[in-house]
Parts: structure tokens; C-alpha cells; sequence
């Protein structure tokens, strides 16, 4: 009853875990792109380009009517611009402030934050479930090694990604928000390295029972040719029967 309950709890536990590892990746959806604050401000945008024109129609029209003479008109049409960049120049750097605000770890905004961290720390979750499984529950040694080094990719990729998302200033002022260039080069060769060892651990089981099938096949037909004249005997074949079955234990070993 204990060992029942206990594997009703651990396997809850993984799959929750699971469950878990899979919803992050899809957490940023319930987040808005944006703060209402940024929203809000950025319909003055539109307000200052309108203003801007309608003082332009004014002018143009007030020169049309002979209200205002050509020199009027230019100063009066810089004076606009000038009023204009003026409020764009206001407009931009509030924008900038609530964008600042609203930034999360070097993202624009947390949404975008975990979006980006979501599929890496699925990943590497998943990776230590599955080294879990491979540690308490792949008893052939070929098969360990080789599942061994694949969760060990796995995690050192995944772990890679996690690291990266957390970046929120530049080693290298010519990768913003980066790992320095060295960082990939080392990875084209760790990695590839990694799945060499990995593919070689494998081909090197499948050769293995290739082999022992090989054996066992030629043993077998070895002791079938020897016992032809052992069981022509009729006395015999209950005694054959028996050392068979302990002979082909023997092979199957």
C-alpha cells in the first residue's frame, strides 16, 4: 500500500513538472504587449501629426486669400515645423521613459521576456526529466552511456538558451545583448564533438548485438548438426530435450 502510494505521488509530481514545463511556453499570451500607459501616450503621436497639418491647411489657405504675404507665410510655416519637432522631440522621449519602464531584463516588456525564456526553460526541464529517466530506469550499460551524453546536450543546449534569455547588458559592444563570438565558436565544436561521441556509443551497441546474434545464430546450428545422431535414439529425447534447453541458456547469455 505505501510503495503504491509513494508511486502515485512521484508520478504526479512528474507530471506536473511536465504540465508545467509545457504551459510556460505559452504564459506570455496572458500578458498585453504593451502598458496601458504606452498605449494611452501613443495616440499623441497622431494628435501632433494632425495639429501640424491642419496649421499647414491654414497657412496655405490664408496665403491663397491674400491674408498673408510669402514672407509671412515662411516664417509662419517654420514657426509650425519648429513647433512640431519641438513636440515630437517631447513626444519621443516620454515614449522612450514608459518603454524603459515597461522594459523586463533587457526585453520591451515582460511578455516579450517570457516569450523568450518560455521554450528554453521547457527545454531544459524536459532534459533533466528525461536524464532522470535515463539514470533510475536504462540498465544496459551501451544504452546508459549513449542516452547519458544525449541528455547531456540536450541540457548543455537548452542550459545555453536559458543563460542568453537572461542577458540583459553586452559583453562584446559589437553584439548587443549577446555571448561574445567566442562563446559560438567554442559551441561549433563542443557539440559536434558531443554527438560524435554520442552516434559512436550507439553504433558501437548495435555492432555489439549484431555480433552476439551472429554467435548465437552459429552455436545454435553447431549444436543441431552435433545431436542428429543424439535424438535418433528414442530413449534419448526426453535427456535431449533437457541438455537443449540448458545448452541454449548457455548461448543466449
Amino acid at each position: 500500500m505505501k510503495s503504491r502510494v509513494n508511486l502515485i505521488i512521484k508520478t504526479s509530481i512528474f507530471s506536473a513538472v511536465i504540465v508545467s514545463a509545457i504551459a510556460v511556453t505559452f504564459l506570455h499570451e496572458y500578458f498585453p504587449n504593451s502598458s496601458q500607459e504606452y498605449l494611452e501616450h501613443k495616440k499623441n503621436y497622431k494628435k501632433i501629426i494632425t495639429n501640424r497639418d491642419i496649421a499647414f491647411d491654414n497657412l496655405l489657405n490664408e496665403l491663397g486669400n491674400n491674408n498673408i504675404t510669402k514672407e509671412g507665410f515662411i516664417v509662419a510655416y517654420a514657426n509650425i515645423k519648429t513647433n512640431s519637432s519641438i513636440n515630437l522631440k517631447e513626444y519621443n522621449k516620454t515614449k522612450n521613459r514608459i518603454k524603459e519602464n515597461d522594459s523586463y531584463l533587457g526585453y520591451t516588456s515582460f511578455k516579450n521576456f517570457l516569450l523568450g525564456i518560455g521554450f528554453p526553460i521547457s527545454g531544459i526541464v524536459l532534459s533533466i526529466l528525461f536524464l532522470n529517466v535515463v539514470i533510475n530506469h536504462v540498465q544496459h550499460e551501451s544504452h546508459k552511456k549513449f542516452y547519458l551524453i544525449v541528455s547531456f546536450a540536450f541540457i548543455a543546449c537548452w542550459g545555453y538558451w536559458v543563460s542568453w534569455s537572461f542577458l540583459s547588458f553586452s559583453q562584446d559592444p559589437s553584439r548587443p545583448f549577446d555571448f561574445p563570438k567566442s562563446y559560438y565558436n567554442a559551441a561549433l565544436y563542443i557539440l559536434p564533438t558531443l554527438i560524435f561521441i554520442s552516434s559512436f556509443y550507439l553504433m558501437k551497441y548495435y555492432k555489439s548485438i549484431e555480433a552476439k546474434l551472429k554467435s548465437i545464430i552459429n552455436q545454435l546450428i553447431v549444436f543441431i548438426i552435433k545431436s542428429d545422431k543424439y535424438i535418433e535414439n528414442k530413449s534419448t529425447k526426453t535427456q535431449h530435450l533437457k541438455d537443449y534447453l540448458t545448452e541454449f541458456e548457455k548461448i543466449v547469455k
